[in-house]
């Protein structure tokens, strides 16, 4: 499974790159958005319980 993949990223380095690239950057947009929609959460808990 792991052959055929190393083969075709080491035949185009470019892409591999750039897929490597972007997925790093999706996976800190992605926990960007979870880490705010996470820090609203306990905001309206905390305003909850003080309110």
């Amino acid at each position: 499974m792991s052959t055929p993949l190393s083969l075709s990223t080491s035949e185009i380095p470019t892409t591999g790159t750039y897929s490597a690239t972007t997925e790093r950057a999706t996976f800190w947009t992605v926990t960007g958005i979870i880490s705010a929609a996470a820090a609203v959460g306990v905001f309206e808990v905390v305003l909850h319980l003080l309110g």
